[in-house]
């Protein structure tokens, strides 16, 4: 009986370990972090922490991979979700753009505040023409 109690064990903590992969993948494939709650997944790497924590200190090297593992992912989540979160104009980036402009974007202090000159306009005088209007025929 106690077989079942480890596999169940085993079997959940991979689960939940694994259950990260997904959105890391949805994260580096379409670059954006729209839908992620922050908090939610900076609260599941604390508890994956102490998790990990609690493994290492019971000594159960199965349970100290797993949670470690789900440490990492979680951590690796929460990393792009910030990053594409900031830097993609999602929320309030504006310190983290001055850092990591977008591409073909440059910062405030790049700028150049010379203005361009307009370039000189001549005066034509061109004589004014009479537009054709064209009818609408409405079929009865």
């Amino acid at each position: 009986m106690t077989n079942l109690f480890e596999w169940s064990g085993i079997v959940g903590g991979v689960i939940i370990a694994g259950s990260y992969l997904p959105q890391i993948y949805k994260l580096l494939k379409t670059k954006t972090a729209r839908g992620i709650s922050t908090i939610f997944v900076t609260a599941l790497l604390v508890g994956s922490l102490l998790l990990l924590i609690y493994s290492l200190y019971v000594g159960d090297t199965l349970f100290i991979a797993l949670n470690g593992c789900a440490s990492v992912f979680a951590g690796t989540v929460l990393a792009l979700a910030v990053y594409y979160k900031y830097h993609e104009n999602e929320g309030s980036g504006k310190v983290l753009r001055q850092f990591f402009p977008k591409k073909g974007e440059r910062t405030n202090a790049k700028r150049s505040r010379v203005k361009p000159k307009k370039a000189k306009s001549t005066k034509t005088t061109r004589k004014s023409t009479k537009r054709k209007t064209k009818r609408k025929v409405q079929h009865k």
